[in-house]
């Protein structure tokens, strides 16, 4: 994937370092695993909170398993119970339908 050139350098380092360690894999699985043990839909910042991954990873994350991977999709948007902010909620696809991606 090549990198838009308005990126710095660090920032390019890192994201190679994060895909090099598969780092983004550790975190997808880590999301995964949590939304199937919750067994409900929670947001971005809830999950960012159990997990301790940080709000904005966790948003990326969520976003390449709805967009790419197709093993997550948006039920409804409500308040977030911890920001009181109306957001998106994410919740697992149901069997059957689900991605041939596995982690």
């Amino acid at each position: 994937m090549e990198l838009a050139h308005n990126i710095r350098d660090t920032s390019r380092e890192a994201y190679r370092e994060v895909k090099g360690k598969g780092v983004d894999t550790i975190q997808h699985k880590q999301i995964l695993d949590y939304l199937r043990m919750v067994g409900r839909p929670l947001t971005r910042r809830q999950i960012s909170q159990a997990t301790g991954i940080e709000n904005s990873t966790v948003a990326a994350r969520v976003n390449t398993l709805i967009k790419d991977l197709g093993v997550l999709y948006e039920p409804y948007k409500d308040k977030c119970p911890i920001s009181g902010i109306n957001v998106n909620y994410v919740a697992l696809v149901k069997s059957g339908h689900q991605s041939s991606f596995n982690f």
